[in-house]
């Protein structure tokens, strides 16, 4: 499709200006600038919510979702290919993320809200698990919903969760808005070309292929 070839592309210029602008330029005019917009909106209701969204892309979360969601398409639905996509674009998410942090090396925010935060800022990690996992989510409405109304209903709340889990992690501190951008962006680039290898490799299989649904 055109607009995914699109998106891939936006997100692929999108990833290396976020690189280029933080690495090599040095420039943190904007994170800082987001972070002072953020700040005096900062309250105990809000913190709660946020609380809430960051926890949604969070490991503790959604690797017992993608055991169930995998067990689901493996044993009661039978769609072996779905049951090989959750996993596959799921883990591989961690470990593209464990290795663009290591190699970035960027030091988290200073005075974090949230305690016992580790690990290196650059891409945010809930910020590219959330795209792709619930991006994959998307997909799959796409596919399988055919109720209009439902379907639409599905993504529209979807990528509201990607997008406020994103935000959660600027709002606690826990991330640079960069990182989150470039968690996105690195997100939607691993989740379509983990779908286009996927489709791929099942259209040399005899059986029905769900991907053209």
């Amino acid at each position: 499709m055109i607009i995914v070839a699109v998106l891939f592309i936006i997100s692929l210029i999108a990833f290396f200006y976020l690189v280029n602008t933080v690495f090599r330029l040095q420039n943190n005019n904007f994170d800082y600038y987001v972070f002072d917009r953020v700040a005096p909106h900062i309250t105990d209701g809000l913190t709660r919510v946020m609380l809430f969204f960051t926890f949604l892309g969070s490991r503790a979360f959604l690797f017992p979702v993608i055991i169930m969601l995998t067990v689901y398409y493996l044993f009661l639905h039978k769609e072996t290919e779905y049951s090989i996509m959750v996993p596959v674009v799921s883990l591989g998410t961690v470990l593209v993320n464990i290795l663009l942090k290591s190699y970035f090396s960027r030091p988290r925010p200073l005075d974090p809200l949230l305690q016992n935060i580790q690990g290196f800022s650059f891409p945010s990690g809930h910020s590219m698990s959330a795209f792709t996992f619930y991006g994959l989510l998307i997909y799959i409405a796409w596919n399988k919903i055919n109720n209009i109304s439902l379907k639409w209903t599905t993504i529209a709340a979807l990528a509201f969760v990607i997008l406020m889990i994103g935000f959660s992690r600027i709002y606690f501190r826990a991330h640079y808005a960069t990182d989150v951008l470039a968690g996105f962006t690195i997100g939607a680039i691993w989740l379509i070309l983990s779908i286009a290898v996927m489709r791929k490799i099942i259209s040399f299989s005899p059986n029905q292929n769900p991907f053209t649904d």
